[in-house]
């Protein structure tokens, strides 16, 4: 498993970074995010309930200004939980 972040401005990305925790444990996931702002240089979010609830759900989450007590200078920040070793279903749209 592996924690992408993103860092979202006008709709583009203007940085990313992906960690690949040795024994990734999902009650980490906030030291996880934590490591990353400290090696981006970023501010830490606020993790409220919500943000649990999607990553457990969608494997992702937003956070925008509201969950920084900093100011920021971008629009949103993405944080996604995937593993690259999972296999891909094959899905017919038609």
């Amino acid at each position: 498993m592996k924690v992408w972040l993103k860092i979202i401005q006008d709709e583009k990305i203007v940085k990313s970074y992906v960690l690949a925790p040795q024994n990734f444990n999902e009650k980490n996931i906030e030291e996880y995010v934590k490591e990353i702002c400290n090696e981006i240089d970023e501010p830490m979010p606020i993790f409220l309930n919500k943000h649990f609830s999607h990553l457990k759900e969608f494997s992702n989450t937003h956070f925008q200004a509201r969950d920084f007590v900093e100011s920021i200078y971008f629009d949103t920040m993405i944080v996604q939980i995937f593993d690259e070793n999972a296999k891909k279903e094959n899905k017919n749209f038609y």
